[in-house]
């Protein structure tokens, strides 16, 4: 007998990378958004997102967790990698998943 396919879980996967164009520096950092946005120029990595039909705009937080939420945490934190050469290729920072 075969059986219908399951129904996956939706997950939304966020893949944040950084490379260095012309500036001297040595590391990259990801300033996590682990704790609340004090100014509206906060550095905290966070980015603003409407999922799903007739929902309201909301901003998801990357978490020291490698999730994404929609509170911010309660500390500031950092992901740091080696810059490279100049123009070098992306670095990636890991893998940032939300689930439905």
């Amino acid at each position: 007998m075969i059986q219908p396919p399951r129904p996956r879980t939706p997950q939304l996967d966020l893949f944040p990378s950084l490379r260095r164009l012309l500036l001297p520096i040595a590391t990259l950092a990801l300033l996590l958004a682990s704790a609340p946005p004090a100014l509206a120029v906060d550095a905290g990595s966070r980015f603003d997102a409407t999922i799903g039909i007739d929902q309201p705009s909301q901003d998801y937080f990357l978490r020291d967790t490698f999730k994404l939420n929609t509170t911010a945490g309660s500390s500031k934190q950092s992901i740091d990698k080696s810059a490279g050469a100049k123009c070098s290729a992306f670095q990636e920072f890991g893998t940032w998943s939300l689930t439905f």
